[in-house]
């Protein structure tokens, strides 16, 4: 049995990206046994296979691959290992990123809360520190938005209390991306048209004693 040649070449993707792979052929005389011919053709088929995945991973990582995302936590609070929170109260803001995982940068140029389908829209003023729009998104970079719970509670005028919605970002012509839905709980004290309530620290033995003048 003699072992052929191993060729390498670039195979491109577009006009800019290009992917080396490796194949290995084996090539077997009449005396060589059945299971060389099957090995040759088992190599040969994962080299492809390998080739193929890294073109396509590489051609994914091009352009633009935008996510948005909402968490019902602070960014002091957040976590790479840990998965957003999407359902219960807010803790003190809601935080929307929206992150470029590419090669170039992106822009940004209106942003949303919406409902499950995306038919109904609200926009919202966001709280400071947040990204202004319209924004660019750098290369391997992110923006934040924060949303008050006052401003949430607003917002349950039309989309009810819990807010079931999910953010939605317009990031050029007919160019869409939506996040995973959020069920928001917005408390009492931050829906509209309540007043602040009193919390009085004088007990019933207190207020009796203040009323009688003692």
């Amino acid at each position: 049995m003699t072992i052929g040649a191993v060729g390498e070449r670039g195979i491109g993707v577009g006009s800019t990206n290009r992917a080396s792979w490796l194949s290995v052929i084996l090539v077997a005389d009449d005396a060589a046994p059945a299971w060389v011919s099957i090995l040759s053709l088992v190599v040969s088929a994962v080299a492809l296979l390998v080739s193929t995945g890294w073109a396509l991973y590489t051609w994914r990582r091009t352009g633009e691959v935008l996510s948005v995302r909402g968490d019902l936590r602070p960014r002091l609070f957040q976590s790479a290992r840990r998965r957003p929170v999407r359902a219960g109260q807010v803790f003190q803001v809601l935080t929307i990123t929206a992150r470029n995982r590419g090669r170039t940068p992106v822009q940004v140029y209106r942003l949303w809360l919406a409902s499950k389908d995306t038919k109904k829209r609200s926009s919202f003023q966001c709280e400071e520190r947040s990204a202004t729009l319209p924004v660019t998104i750098e290369a391997r970079n992110r923006v934040y938005w924060f949303v008050s719970p006052q401003t949430l509670g607003v917002l349950t005028k039309q989309h009810g209390n819990p807010l079931v919605v999910r953010p939605l970002i317009e990031w050029g012509p007919d160019h869409w991306k939506r996040g995973r839905i959020l069920r928001i709980r917005v408390a009492e004290e931050h829906l509209p048209g309540q007043a602040p309530r009193f919390k009085s620290t004088l007990s019933y033995f207190d207020l009796k004693c203040v009323l009688k003048g003692e």
